[in-house]
């Protein structure tokens, strides 16, 4: 049944009682979505990355944001959502990740739509409710940074990619309104993070190998996406040439690839030992993983390889190893690039084939029962085995500062010391609307000295000291053990609170 073009405004459009359904259903879906990305929106405190978003939007100018952004080694397009939030309604941890939260809520619908074109409405509700209370994505839309948008453009990209594959498998010409939205999305992706760029790869071998006679109009869609980033080209060779982008990162191995996957369903960094939820989501995987060589096994008979390669856990497969496979290879030999946070497209393929294991299990006939037991368990594990809510999974920054902030209120001479990015200190001082609650950094032994010159200023009875997100040196801290008495230790999620008298234990 083909659906006609509505030509007037007067002409209802009617659905079936079976598309009101699904409609509904995917309507309660992306509100249960809404409120998991929305509920405790400020719980977790500000970690590093998120106080440079604030850091980046602070003076509420453009130019200011953009040579923040570039100094950081980020594309742009997130900042501008997180610079409109921020001058509508503050600086605070809600305002800031509320454009990530609203990129994240509509990803579940975007989810249907891809699944939908992939495989099916089956596959397309189950797809949306996974997507919908997996931690992965819904950590992520409470963010202040631009995984979530990269997630959302990903996903509207692959939705009119796989229109255009169909057509030139089909061995028709690319149709141009989903060759141009393919283009715009594919573009966002890529001004939203540089991994935007990955997917394009392997999508644009993808339509090549649909069609190598239609090669010129791949070739042409492809390149188009070299002068559509011309805004932000030269920035880009700028921070890779001059070194100054994620120089941080340490080269993967396999355990990162582990990581990989288990943080895909799941996992957290205060989580171990714990193989349960990816073990649900692997069984599900090789259920479709069977399935697509009981289909495969026949083809393979009849030496039709172009059909095995076609078949679409295949292609999931593809658009799952690629990715990580580049990016493991990249990093190893010619620079460190490999975090699991920008590998958030690798969550599409990876929910597909979860669905379609389920959807193409032997029991089909219990399906829905299958669906819900499934999303049940993601749901319970979220809420209940990782106790998503009430479980601190970033830096609790703003614990430690608070604690310099008491200890200061109670007693004014002290001196107040923070092993913290410069970006944490300034943040959490401008929400407490104290400039000085920083004096010093004190991480090494090499800042000893400026320290030693601020207690000889002034006669300090205690001081204070934050760490969050960095390490003190074991030296540093042993030099105040041995020269103040420790009063209070206090030890939060990646942060730690110390509290000296600055006289020698009795």
């Amino acid at each position: 049944m083909s659906i006609q073009p509505v030509t007037s405004l007067s002409i209802p459009v009617k659905f079936s009682r079976a598309q009101q359904q699904i409609g509904l259903l995917l309507l309660l879906i992306t509100l249960a979505g809404a409120a998991l990305r929305f509920y405790k929106l400020d719980y977790q405190d500000f970690w590093h990355d998120e106080a440079s978003t604030a850091d980046h939007i602070l003076s509420g100018r453009l130019d200011v944001m953009l040579a923040k952004v570039f100094a950081d080694g980020q594309p742009p397009l997130a900042f501008f959502f997180n610079l409109a939030a921020g001058n509508l309604l503050g600086e605070s941890e809600w305002a800031l990740r509320l454009p990530s939260a609203i990129a994240g809520t509509l990803c579940i619908p975007a989810m249907y739509l891809v699944a939908r074109r992939w495989f099916g409405y089956r596959e397309a509700l189950l797809g949306a409710a996974l997507l919908a209370v997996l931690r992965f994505p819904i950590h992520y839309s409470q963010e202040a940074r631009p995984y979530a948008w990269l997630l959302l453009f990903s996903l509207l990209a692959v939705y009119y990619w796989l229109e255009l594959l169909a057509a030139l498998r089909a061995g028709t010409p690319m149709p141009r309104r989903a060759a141009a939205l393919y283009f715009l999305f594919g573009l966002l992706a890529a001004y939203t993070h540089y991994f935007g760029f990955l997917s394009l790869l392997w999508q644009g071998a993808l339509l090549l190998a649909a069609a190598p006679r239609r090669a010129s109009a791949t070739i042409g869609l492809m390149l188009a996406f070299i002068p559509g980033y011309f805004l932000w080209l030269s920035q880009l060779v700028r921070q890779f040439t001059g070194g100054r982008a994620h120089i941080h990162i340490p080269p993967p191995n396999t355990g990162t690839l582990k990581f990989q996957y288990r943080i895909l369903f799941n996992d957290a960094w205060y989580r171990t030992s714990d193989w349960l939820p990816q073990s649900v989501a692997g069984v599900c995987i090789l259920l479709a993983l069977l399935w697509c060589m009981r289909r495969a096994i026949p083809l393979l008979r009849k030496r039709d390889f172009a059909a095995i390669f076609w078949l679409p856990e295949v292609t999931l497969l593809i658009a799952w190893g690629f990715p990580i496979a580049f990016t493991y290879f990249f990093s190893l030999t010619i620079k460190p690039l490999y975090v699991a946070r920008y590998m958030m497209a690798v969550l599409i393929p990876a929910v597909l084939l979860v669905t379609r294991g389920v959807t193409q299990s032997p029991w089909r006939k219990a399906l829905p029962a299958l669906a819900i037991a499934l999303l049940a368990f993601f749901t319970y594990d979220l809420l209940a085995r990782v106790d998503y809510y009430n479980q601190p999974s970033k830096a609790e920054a703003e614990h430690v500062m608070r604690a310099v902030l008491a200890a200061w209120q109670a007693e004014p001479e002290t001196l107040r010391l923070a092993c913290t990015s410069d970006h944490i200190a300034a943040y959490y001082s401008r929400k407490f609307a104290e400039p000085q609650l920083v004096q010093a950094h004190a991480c090494s032994m090499t800042e000893l000295s400026g320290i030693d010159s601020l207690l000889g200023v002034r006669p300090y009875r205690q001081i204070a000291l934050a760490v969050s997100v960095s390490t003190v040196e074991p030296a540093l801290l042993a030099e105040f053990l041995e020269r103040y008495c420790l009063l209070e230790h206090n030890i939060y999620y990646w942060s730690d609170f110390y509290l000296y008298e600055t006289q020698p234990c009795p």
